[in-house]
């Protein structure tokens, strides 16, 4: 690590050693009620039977959180890996991810995100996320199974407003954003633009090439309009389309593991790609029917297009021999949704009725080639369709002046079809294609049972269930017991998933401090668990069933009107506990659940202050103490426990300009481990990001 870094982090940190002790005024004496839309339609997050973690723009913007990844390291019992040019997956209270598909999607204004290679999105004019713990197939659909986010864009403004924020940071990185607002009809239709750019070198270096594996150049647009023809329609469009170009797959060799501060290092004789692009579109339309109903509809659209390449060994090798794998990902989604809402409190039960339909399409490729020569040694391709149509209902009964209950179902049906082709020069014969296509159908309960104490303190329990589709895998061919080929992809069932949670949610001191608390047993039922056997042929297991239990909580609170403050925590214990009978797979029955960790306590604090009547001063600070990491399923191999801390100094002239000196991964510098993976004899592992800080400086017009 060179001394610029050293001094850089000793700067930001010697800078957060001073308070000033004026201080500002006009911060509000009381917390505001913390409505979110977690049940489709605003509610008090008081009144959400279900343990969820709510973000702001503010705490966002304060604590700097650029991608969905970044923010999720706050949330207890949630996890996302983030490897360049890989999956993205998402983890809830240590259960295990699927093989192809998110078990946890993403709703973007209502449309659902559930690509691997898009789920980290960039937070650039987000009004707020929730993150929703336990299966949300009642409301949200399949693919719910542990867990959803909910994003919120922000509306463009009546009033014209515009910013402008550049940045600089270590790793050459170059940062800049663009937002304009206005009105193109007067209280009636508005719109507005944000762009963003980010590029920035690589954190692991390729030793053999001399350059970076995974440096990183994205950009992104976004455009909304905001029509309000009425008091009674309003409708919402957001539309997007990014970038990234980039390196890919940042291994590091376990051969030279690093310690904390020390630089990332592989060897690859093939340069690692990551290129996409991605469009889309969000319409929300709203028609107040009476003051009692409201209609929506939601219709989406996205398209993304990926394509990447790794080097097949990771390691160096003669050119005659060197290999590389590339892969091509063609998704479209299709996607819409009719509901009707009764106002909340207007009738004796709250109702939400609704229909949906889900449409995902993928074209994939995938081969292995001789990097002199570009001879294909194999190939495999999946051309598939996805069906999913639903409908629900979701009612809370206030039966008695202090309790609810809440009952629901969701009815799903999915058709899936995919034509497969394998290619492999080297068996007889080399060629093989096929069809593969199968339907299924689920219906999903959900119950919470709720008590009110007074206006401020709730108590409940509830039950739910989720389901994650079933399909064939584009990527591997079924075969026989005996090793027959037989031309279409490995074939997986659905899984199931069963949550029990009883919880307490409150405020306290004039609603200056809310808390959320809650126990919970979360079991997936018939999970498929990919792995190769003996003669390296990939087999799917049925594991019968991997439970968690745990604990979760977070208390928000305004300490003084200057000083705010939140903690978050949460631990799961997350095992495989009956295993169906299979040979060869690297799960065992007792072991932990791989890649989530078994605890993870997140700490925040922010302080407002006036230095004069221009200027003001906002200093914060996050650490982040994340558990034990099991790295396998066969409990050889762990990440130890870790601690990262991150620092803003924001320092602001009359709301309109400001510089904020920032650094991550402060004091330690750690080198945490997040993925590991077996390569031919070899280990190798990716990890979380180096210490980084930097200098924004903002304009607001």
């Amino acid at each position: 690590m060179n001394n610029f870094t050293v001094v850089g982090a000793a700067a930001i940190a010697g800078l957060l050693g001073t308070l000033p002790a004026i201080a500002i005024e006009n911060v509000d004496e009381t917390m505001e009620t913390m409505i979110v839309q977690a049940a489709r339609v605003d509610k008090d997050i008081k009144d959400i039977p279900q343990s969820m973690d709510f973000l702001t723009s503010e705490d966002m913007e304060t604590q700097r959180y650029r991608t969905v990844a970044d923010a999720m390291k706050s949330i207890p019992n949630m996890s996302m890996s983030d490897i360049a040019g890989d999956y993205n997956n998402v983890q809830v209270r240590g259960l295990p991810r699927n093989l192809e598909q998110a078990n946890v999607p993403i709703y973007v204004d209502g449309v659902p995100q559930t690509s691997l290679y898009g789920l980290n999105l960039s937070l650039v004019d987000v009004e707020s996320i929730e993150f929703l713990r336990g299966p949300q197939g009642n409301i949200y659909g399949s693919n719910a199974r542990d867990g959803i986010i909910v994003i919120t864009t922000k509306k463009p403004d009546n009033d014209p407003t515009a910013r402008v924020k550049l940045g600089v940071a270590n790793y050459n990185e170059k940062s800049a954003q663009v937002l304009a607002s206005s009105a193109l009809i007067e209280d009636q239709l508005s719109a507005k633009v944000a762009v963003n750019h980010l590029e920035r070198d690589g954190f692991v270096k390729n030793t053999h090439l001399g350059k970076s594996v995974d440096d990183k150049k994205q950009n992104n647009i976004a455009i909304s309009l905001y029509w309000t023809p009425s008091e009674d329609w309003s409708a919402t469009l957001y539309m997007d389309y990014g970038e990234v170009d980039g390196g890919a797959y940042p291994y590091v060799p376990e051969s030279s593991k690093p310690n904390r501060g020390d630089d990332l290092k592989a060897a690859f004789d093939v340069e690692g790609v990551f290129d996409q692009t991605s469009k889309g579109m969000a319409l929300n339309v709203d028609w107040n029917l009476t003051p009692e109903w409201t209609l929506s509809s939601v219709s989406g659209y996205r398209k993304i297009d990926t394509f990447g390449r790794f080097d097949a060994d990771l390691a160096v090798t003669p050119d005659a021999t060197s290999t590389l794998v590339d892969t091509w990902i063609r998704e479209k989604d299709y996607f819409q949704e009719i509901r009707l809402v009764s106002t909340p409190h207007e009738l004796p039960i709250d109702w939400i009725v609704g229909a949906a339909y889900y449409k995902v399409t993928e074209n994939n490729n995938n081969q292995a080639a001789m990097k002199a020569s570009k001879m294909a040694l194999t190939k495999t391709a999946g051309d598939f369709e996805r069906d999913t149509y639903t409908a629900y209902v979701d009612a809370i009964w206030r039966f008695a002046p202090t309790w609810s209950l809440n009952l629901g179902g969701r009815y799903t049906k999915e058709n899936y079809e995919i034509d497969s082709s394998f290619y492999n020069m080297f068996l007889n014969p080399a060629q093989t294609q096929g069809n593969y296509k199968t339907d299924y159908s689920e219906f999903m309960p959900k119950v919470a049972l709720s008590k009110d104490f007074g206006r401020d303190h709730t108590i409940y329990t509830s039950y739910g269930e989720g389901l994650l589709s079933g399909g064939g895998s584009w990527m591997a061919e079924e075969t026989t017991p005996v090793g027959k080929r037989l031309g279409y992809g490995k074939i997986y069932d659905p899984e199931t998933s069963k949550v029990v949670e009883i919880g307490y949610k409150s405020y306290w001191l004039d609603r200056t401090v809310m808390t959320n608390i809650n126990v919970f047993e979360a079991r997936v039922e018939n999970f498929q668990y990919a792995y190769p056997d003996a003669g390296g042929s990939t087999r799917i297991a049925s594991i019968q069933e991997v439970r968690s239990r745990g604990i979760e909580g977070s208390i928000s609170a305004l300490l003084t009107d200057a000083w705010q403050a939140a903690l978050r925590f949460g631990f799961n214990d997350a095992k495989i506990t009956q295993v169906d009978g299979y040979t060869g797979a690297s799960m065992a029955e007792g072991n932990r659940v791989p890649y989530a960790p078994e605890h993870n306590v997140h700490v925040e604090t922010t302080y407002f202050a006036d230095i004069n009547d221009d200027w003001s001063f906002t200093p914060s600070m996050s650490m982040g103490y994340f558990g034990e990491v099991a790295q396998d399923g066969r409990g050889e191999k762990f990440q130890k426990p870790y601690l990262v801390v991150n620092a803003n100094l924001d320092f602001s002239y009359r709301d309109d300009y400001s510089i904020r000196l920032w650094g991550a991964n402060l004091l330690t510098d750690e080198r945490y481990q997040t993925y590991s993976v077996k390569w031919g004899s070899s280990n190798y592992s990716t990890y979380g990001e180096p210490l980084r800080f930097g200098v924004d400086l903002e304009a607001k017009f």
